[in-house]
């Protein structure tokens, strides 16, 4: 097998996998865990990678995740539903406040 350093003649290549490596690290937690064992290890990958790929909305596809993109799906956060806001002659919503007692 012959080594790959990025793509020849592409500035950045290697940034952007070097950034997918960050990204995975961080978010399933491998920088604060002691060695696993190699199943857990990859169940831990399995499960993050369908996170990244499914759940997380991405900025550089416009919010969408790359299985939307991927599959010609329409973005789910094009047809979200906006949270209600105080308008103009509604009476607003007062929620109770909730306070610690002390000990």
């Amino acid at each position: 097998m012959k080594q790959r350093f990025g793509a020849i003649g592409k500035k950045g290549s290697i940034a952007l996998i070097e950034r997918l490596w960050r990204t995975l690290k961080d978010t399933f937690g491998l920088r604060l865990l002691r060695p696993m064992v190699a199943e857990d290890l990859m169940e831990k990958i399995e499960m993050g990678l369908v996170h990244y790929a499914h759940f997380r909305p991405h900025q550089a596809l416009g919010g969408a995740t790359p299985a939307e993109i991927y599959f010609g799906r329409m973005p789910a956060h094009l047809s979200a539903i906006p949270p209600p806001r105080d308008r103009p002659g509604e009476v607003p919503m007062v929620l109770p406040v909730l306070a610690r007692k002390a000990a």
